[in-house]
């Protein structure tokens, strides 16, 4: 018998799959996971010979999904674009995106999880997404926060979407 956790997971997979399915994407998952629950790849097509042909753009977005609550998920990973919110026509799914503009933050991050020396380059690329992130979230009015203060992060989360 499967947890509850993880038959959400499985409905919110589910979900996601046909999202993209609808919209002309192509899935895939894996097993075991390594942290990838759903890979969706964009499918474009050039004219030969009459013909249409069919083809992966290279444009892909990877999804690790979390069940959090009864009715809800939270798609997390790097370089998930503003414009993927936008698409989705059924008001109840929400969107928000966190970022963290603390440099210093971000590079102890990085420390705690793989260790060895400061990584100030990818730090500062991290913050430079960050900013980007923002700014499109600004122009697509969609919901960007910052993470911290950690202590109150799901009150604010939770009175967006409500």
């Amino acid at each position: 018998m499967m947890t509850e956790e993880h038959i959400k997971e499985a409905i919110s997979l589910r979900y996601l799959e046909l999202l993209a399915a609808y919209n002309g994407y192509k899935t895939s998952t894996s097993y075991p996971d390594y942290g990838t629950d759903l890979d969706v790849k964009e499918i474009s097509f050039r004219e030969e010979n009459i013909k249409k042909r069919f083809f992966e753009t290279g444009r892909e977005l990877k999804f690790q999904l979390k069940a959090t609550t009864e009715r809800g998920i939270i798609i997390e990973g790097d370089f998930i674009h503003p414009e993927l919110t936008v698409s989705f026509s059924n008001p109840e799914i929400k969107s928000i995106f966190l970022i963290e503009p603390d440099k210093s933050q971000i590079l102890n991050n990085y420390l705690a999880r793989e260790g060895g020396e400061l990584q100030n380059y990818r730090a500062d690329i991290c913050i430079g997404y960050g900013d980007w992130l923002k700014y499109e979230c600004n122009k697509l009015r969609i919901n960007c926060i910052e993470s911290r203060p950690w202590n109150n992060r799901i009150k604010r989360v939770i009175d967006i979407i409500e």
